[in-house]
């Protein structure tokens, strides 16, 4: 993991004390084989104050590995519920936004990744009126960057928010199963 950017951290840690958030631009990693966290210094434009900014705050996001890049979807950002859908490349560091007409901009909800898929699941999305929590199951297909969202069979999770997911080893006939537990239905 390559040491950590002193001056861009300095910057990040002068805006997210203005703002009032500590964490919004920090990225950690944890080496298993030594057990030991190092602070990353990712690079970021923190004079811009361009809400389409990939860099600008972001919590409440979901994000998952697959392969080597890590994709980042949605979460509040600049006050708002986001529709982003960002991709990381950890080996330098580059980021990328990706286009691909998908779920409505939401938070709390859970990304898991099988294969060189993502499965989203559930949140809270914004309708006319007010914000609403969601039971719907998204597929971005990373090879592709395309969302679908695919028909289900059976009775869904009840929709919620702030749950966890998992994704188990695939089964004998190829499947694999999702998890959901937890969450709160506000």
């Amino acid at each position: 993991v390559p040491q950590a950017n002193r001056a861009s951290e300095r910057r990040v840690a002068n805006t997210a004390r203005a703002t009032g958030c500590a964490h919004w631009q920090q990225a950690d990693a944890h080496c298993t084989a030594m057990c030991s966290w190092e602070r990353l210094g990712l690079t970021c434009d923190t004079g811009s104050d361009d809400s389409d900014s990939e860099f600008a705050q972001r919590h409440s996001h979901a994000a998952v590995c697959v392969g080597s890049a890590v994709w980042i979807y949605g979460g509040f950002h600049g006050g708002a519920l986001s529709d982003q859908l960002l991709e990381l490349w950890p080996r330098d560091w580059s980021w990328r936004r990706r286009y691909a007409p998908g779920p409505p901009a939401t938070v709390l909800h859970t990304m898991v990744s099988c294969l060189d898929q993502v499965i989203l699941f559930g949140g809270l999305v914004q309708s006319e009126a007010s914000s609403m929590a969601t039971n719907q199951l998204w597929l971005l297909d990373t090879t592709q960057c395309a969302w679908s969202l695919p028909a289900t069979q059976g009775e869904p999770p009840s929709a919620r928010v702030g749950h966890a997911a998992a994704v188990a080893s695939s089964q004998p006939d190829g499947a694999a199963l999702m998890y959901v537990y937890g969450g709160d239905a506000p």
